[in-house]
């Protein structure tokens, strides 16, 4: 951030960090519901009281554990989704703030604005999943879009990017360093 934004506290960059630390916390805070709500589960269908019944009718215990559980996911599906704006953010910010001070060739800023479509879309995509009947479609493109970020996309990015601050070595860079 101090390279690109040249210490410039108006810049964009400034906007990076916070959004790509969110990203990382969002993303840390869905691994740890997800084991909790997971080991509980699987740990509440064995008990012998959810056992189901062959000849009983009308609601089951491990029905209503599995109602419940849906409705969980639901309701961590909008706070999840989160990460991928924030990531796209980032981004945004990373090529906005380096394309108005020349830091990053163009091609590399316009594949920043690429990713932060297409995150902008994988949250519309996660989100648009709870839509009834149309799951296995916005299944599909989310993960077509998780894939090329994730996988291609912002890998390249992220070694371009460090090859383009690699470049600023010097007097510079050890001058935005030691601030």
């Amino acid at each position: 951030v101090r390279i690109l934004s040249r210490g410039n506290p108006t810049s964009y960059v400034q906007w990076a960090t916070p959004m790509f630390g969110f990203a990382v916390l969002i993303r840390i805070l869905e691994w740890t519901f997800n084991m909790g709500t997971r080991t509980g589960s699987d740990w509440m269908s064995s008990w012998s009281s959810m056992a189901v019944n062959s000849g009983e009718s009308g609601v089951q215990l491990v029905q209503v554990l599995e109602v419940a559980y849906e409705l969980a996911r639901m309701k961590e599906t909008w706070f999840f989704a989160l990460d991928w704006l924030f990531i796209g953010g980032g981004v945004l910010c990373m090529s906005m703030g380096a394309m108005s001070e020349n830091l990053m060739t163009r091609k590399h800023s316009i594949m920043g604005y690429v990713i932060a479509g297409l995150s902008v879309l994988q949250f519309i995509f996660d989100v648009s999943r709870l839509v009834p009947g149309v799951w296995v479609p916005f299944m599909i493109a989310g993960f077509i879009t998780k894939a090329l970020i994730g996988l291609i996309l912002f890998p390249i990015w992220l070694v371009w990017f460090g090859n383009i601050v690699g470049k600023y070595k010097g007097t510079e860079l050890n001058t935005l360093l030691q601030q």
